[in-house]
Parts: C-alpha cells; sequence; structure tokens
C-alpha cells in the first residue's frame, strides 16, 4: 500500500542507506531556483503552491536589493502575507511574531577603526599567540595517535587507500574516542580505562599536555598575585618560551580565526583592544564569516578566496555533505571539495572521490600522516568550513578532519577560577568566604561565589573578568 511504501522509505532515510534529493547541492546560495525547477515537475497542489511562493519571494528580493527599510516595506509585508498563506495551506501554525524585521540599512552600522600604532602592534600579537601555540592545537594529539595506529596495523606499509585505514582503525580504536566525545558532553560515564588525550600512553602526547599544565601553571601564579584585581596582564614571551621546545607539525600553512569585538578607548584612538568571544581561537579561511557572505558585498568573497589560493603543492578542500544543515550553507572558500559518500558534491571546480584518496606516512612530521590524491601524490588537507560542530559531524568526517593542519586551540584555564580551599577549610575573597567544610562529614562544599580578574595578553582580552556562582547558593 501506499503507507507501506512511505514507511519503508522513511526507514531507508533512516538508516542512512537512502538519502532525500531535492536537485538542490550543497552550498548553492540559489538553492531556490533549483527547487523550483524541481517541482515544477511534479502535478502536486502543495509542490505548485510552494513553488509559487518562491518565485515569489525571489522577485521580492530582486526589486528589494539594496533599497532601505522603509522602501522595501512593502515588499517584507508582501513576503509576510505569501509565507502566511503558504503555512495555511499546508496546515502550518505560523508564529505571529515571525519574521523579525531590523533596519539594517543606516550608516551608523558601519564602524571604522583607524590603521593605528596600537592596531598594527595588536595584530602583530595575534599572529604571535598563534604561532606559539598551534603545536599544541587540535587535532595534533589524534594524529600522533593515527600515527601510533597506522604502525601496528600496517607495519612496514607506507600508504593504504582512505576507507581501509578508516575501517580498520574505527575498529582498533576509534570507535571509543567518538564515542568518548559524545558521552562526556551529555554526562554519561566514560569508562575509567580509557584516555581520549592519551589512550596508548605516547610520550609526544604527554609532551603536549606538559606544556599546557605549563601554560596553565603560569596563569594561574599570575592571578595569584592579584586575586582581586580588575585585571591581570600575561606575557607573550612566556607562551612562546614555554612551546619553544615542541616538534613543529610539517611544513604547511594555517589560517586561524578569532571571533569577538574590536574596542576602541573612548579617551585614545591609539588604544585598541580585542575581546575574544572565546579563550583560543579555530579554523580560519572565512570559516566564521561564511555563512553570512550573501549579505556582503561580493568583494570579500572574492578576496578570501585569492587569499586561499595562496599556497602551491598542495591541495586544500571542503569537506561536502553537510545535509543541508542551516549552519553550514555557505558558498565554496576553497577551490577543491571532498565528495562526501552520500552526498551530491558541492560547487567547486575540483571534486575529489575519497576512494581515490590514500593515507600515507608524512615523511615530514613523524607524529602524523597525511592524505594524498592516487595517481599525483599531490597532499589534500580536509576542511570543515561549516559553523556545526565537530562532535556532530559522522565519524568518517572526523577522521577526514584530523588529517588537514592544526587549527583548534583554547587556553587551558579552568571554569573554576577561584584557587582552592586552605587547610583551614575554607578560602576567603573579597566577597567572603567561598568554600566551606561540613561539621558533619568534612567534605568541602561547592564554593559560594568564585572570581578571576580579566586576562590580557597583548591586548588581546582572552578572559573577562568572570565570577561563577556555585550551587551552595
Amino acid at each position: 500500500s501506499n503507507d507501506e511504501a512511505l514507511r519503508y522509505v522513511e526507514q531507508l532515510l533512516q538508516l542512512g542507506v537512502a538519502r532525500l534529493h531535492l536537485s538542490v547541492r550543497s552550498q548553492d546560495s540559489q538553492w531556490d531556483e533549483a527547487l523550483v525547477g524541481n517541482l515544477d515537475r511534479f502535478d502536486d497542489d502543495v509542490a505548485g503552491v510552494i513553488a509559487e511562493s518562491l518565485r515569489t519571494w525571489r522577485d521580492i528580493l530582486v526589486r528589494t536589493e539594496g533599497k532601505t527599510f522603509d522602501q522595501a516595506r512593502a515588499g517584507l509585508e508582501e513576503a509576510y502575507r505569501v509565507a502566511t498563506q503558504l503555512a495555511t495551506h499546508c496546515n502550518i501554525e505560523v508564529d505571529p511574531g515571525f519574521p523579525f524585521r531590523e533596519d539594517a540599512s543606516a550608516k551608523s552600522g558601519t564602524m571604522t577603526v583607524p590603521v593605528a600604532r596600537s592596531t598594527l602592534s595588536l595584530i602583530e600579537n595575534m599572529r604571535r599567540f598563534v604561532t606559539a601555540t598551534i603545536p599544541l592545537a587540535a587535532p595534533r594529539k589524534l594524529q600522533a595517535t593515527m600515527r601510533h595506529a597506522f604502525g601496528i596495523l600496517y607495519g612496514n606499509r607506507t600508504q593504504v587507500p582512505l576507507y581501509e585505514f578508516y575501517e580498520d582503525f574505527y575498529r582498533f580504536h576509534f570507535k571509543a574516542h567518538v564515542d568518548s566525545l559524545r558521552l562526556a558532553p551529555r554526562g554519561d560515564p566514560v569508562p575509567q580505562e580509557f584516555s581520549a588525550e592519551n589512550p596508548f600512553s605516547l610520550p609526544f602526547i604527554d609532551t603536549l599536555e606538559a606544556a599546557e599544565v605549563g601554560l596553565a601553571a603560569y596563569v594561574r601564579s599570575s592571578i595569584a598575585t592579584s586575586p582581586m584585581a580588575e585585571e591581570v596582564e600575561l606575557e607573550l614571551s612566556v607562551f612562546e618560551r614555554e612551546t619553544a621546545h615542541l616538534p613543529a607539525a610539517s611544513n604547511v600553512g594555517s589560517s586561524a580565526a578569532m571571533l569577538g569585538q574590536l574596542v576602541v578607548d573612548s579617551g585614545s584612538a591609539d588604544e585598541v583592544r580585542f575581546v575574544t568571544r572565546w579563550m583560543g581561537y579555530s579554523l580560519g579561511y572565512g570559516r566564521l564569516m561564511a555563512r553570512w557572505l550573501h549579505v556582503l558585498p561580493p568583494e570579500v568573497l572574492e578576496e578570501l578566496r585569492t587569499e586561499n589560493r595562496r599556497e602551491t603543492g598542495i591541495i586544500r578542500a571542503e569537506i561536502s555533505g553537510d545535509r543541508g544543515h542551516n549552519a553550514n550553507l555557505h558558498p565554496p572558500l576553497l577551490d577543491a571539495e571532498i565528495v562526501y559518500p552520500g552526498s551530491a558534491g558541492g560547487l567547486a571546480p575540483l571534486q575529489l572521490d575519497p576512494r581515490d584518496l590514500l593515507v600515507a606516512v608524512d615523511s615530514e612530521d613523524p607524529f602524523a600522516l597525511r592524505l594524498i590524491q592516487g595517481g599525483t601524490g599531490i597532499r589534500v588537507l580536509p576542511h570543515d568550513l561549516g559553523l556545526q560542530s565537530l562532535d556532530e559531524r559522522p565519524p568518517l568526517y572526523q577522521l577526514l578532519v584530523a588529517f588537514g593542519s592544526p587549527f583548534a586551540f583554547n587556553m587551558p584555564l579552568s571554569h573554576d577560577p577561584a584557587p582552592p580551599p586552605t587547610n583551614e577549610g575554607h578560602a576567603q575573597s573579597r566577597m567572603g568566604p567561598v568554600a566551606a567544610t561540613s561539621p558533619t562529614d568534612g567534605r568541602v562544599r561547592s564554593r559560594a561565589l568564585s572570581y578571576r580578574p580579566r586576562l590580557v595578553l597583548g591586548g588581546i582580552v582572552i578572559s573577562r573578568r568572570t565570577s561563577l556562582f556555585g550551587n551552595i547558593l
């Protein structure tokens, strides 16, 4: 019957055996035009209404492009009416507060920061911070684990097909690694005998972790000198000294991005600071702005693509197969793309089939593997340029990302900024005791309130002043 057929197809989709294709390729910003062409093929009332609504919205977009809010008001109201009619026709309840409209056309929305001496100094300090910490950046530890596993699995072999390595490594270790990443954020117990960071007790990973401990100790000791201060200044030279002995990754570049705000001192235009959104950086290549490139001038995208083409002798490739997740939609930023199994591919000029990729020993880095293109031997560096969390990606997708250059680093700071309780059972702050010993069982209760000063590193505010309320309150 028709119902049985629908249930069967739904099961295939849930298992991943089949995928629903609407003739829309990943990263296609003109997705509506492709979808309309597909819907027009069906003699169906709902398909016809959806197609006509999409045509109307596209027409409104063309008519209102570049207009101010007041000039585009009639078009926006028409778009809202069409959305309401479509929802009614499809029996969908519409939120009365939809859509939210804001005038973003005013000139006051543009901020100009003078390229003063302090601005150039800030950019240089960002470069020094990234250069000093990139040896500690993810996925360096996973890369070392992969290289160790490769030697155990394949002995003297120097390269194997990607899918063969994925299947062998998944059974050997990667399943436990992925499970630990999935369980930890939910608070589910992770097997005590399993270490996600260093499952095989590799000395190289121990060295990386020792450097992280050293940085954390330096930050804690800096705070301890003025625990109640508004601000503590950290020295970039200490970061550089703590990581100078670490082996560098193989000789490929990397692009890092920080999300934050430029803050100009109201009393002096020469005082510029960058307040980070989180305590570190992530992958660059335009990733953090990719989702909103369609609202920026076209030259911004072209400038990004030109910058991403600077390296020669390697292939940097995005990974397709974002399954239409809204946070990942963006135009191609690189010239190559790895067509993830089950996806329709994207819009990049060079489409790479995973079946043609090989996993090889990295001759320049004894603690990493590299991905190469079969036949040419050119190195391929996969990148995830979407905004979806990597932990939510499929296992093969996560493994592909691990073949890219190191890209993500967060300051090793505790979520609890307060010092540990003293032997007397409590630690003092300017706000009173922050921990106390239970008179009945001697256990230390959670701190009522803890505080950490603002942390500044060469003009980069890596952590704002922080106060935490414990569950004792």
